[in-house]
């Protein structure tokens, strides 16, 4: 493809075309690579518009991590070289995530829209196959926000776990909203099976329920039997 820089000293901007086929490579914060990417990168005045091959207005840039695929469309808007909202979508199915406390594969639909001080991440997410952790707390305030309108669905496989303390496999369905620094959790979770260690002493779950509230903050209210 071929770019430029157009524009004022004071307001540049990058005009032009890049097509990507066959491409591949590793993304710092994915656990596999990113290949098979086909699509285009079109730039304007207007900032960068993510396409398919085909170019037509609305097409997605397609790829692959792992064994799942990803679809990628939309826009970063821009007012010249600053970057001003986003108006992306992102679709997937299969997708191997594996960040501290999380280790499974993620698939449903995402746009993330909105100006980049503050935008918006909603959509929905189901999971498969995953064992689920405690997050590691590192007291760190994060470096953006974003606010969260997300169904998430835990479906077939997934578990909580901790070497040697727990293991619980669990299905249900949660709402996350709230922001990404503040997240507010609503919905249940449900198991029929699994163990936990209190003090040396490991004790069989027969079922377990697990209220989520966004009064309750990040701790849900447990039925136990």
């Amino acid at each position: 493809g071929l770019i430029s820089l157009n524009g004022t000293w004071r307001k540049p901007y990058v005009v032009g075309l890049v097509k990507v086929a066959g491409g591949r490579g590793k993304v710092a914060a994915l656990p596999a690579e990113v290949k098979d990417v086909n699509g285009l990168l079109s730039f304007s005045h207007q900032g960068l518009e993510f396409r398919g091959l085909n170019n037509k207005e609305g097409s997605y840039l397609e790829g692959r991590l792992g064994s799942g695929r990803f679809r990628l469309g939309g826009k970063v808007i821009m007012d010249g070289l600053k970057l001003e909202a986003f108006d992306l979508r992102l679709t997937g199915d299969k997708l191997y995530l594996a960040p501290s406390f999380f280790d499974g594969l993620a698939g449903g639909e995402l746009a993330l829209t909105g100006p980049v001080a503050k935008p918006m991440l909603q959509g929905k997410v189901t999971v498969r196959k995953a064992r689920i952790g405690l997050p590691e707390g590192g007291g760190r305030e994060l470096p953006f926000d974003l606010d969260l309108d997300l169904d998430c669905e835990a479906a077939n496989d997934v578990y909580f776990r901790m070497y040697g303390m727990a293991y619980v496999p669990f299905n249900g369905r949660i709402h996350v909203g709230g922001s990404l620094r503040k997240p507010e959790l609503d919905g249940e979770l449900n198991s029929n099976r699994g163990w936990v260690n209190v003090l040396g002493d490991t004790f069989r779950i027969k079922n377990l329920r697990a209220e989520f509230r966004p009064d309750y903050k990040l701790y849900p209210y447990l039925e136990l039997e």
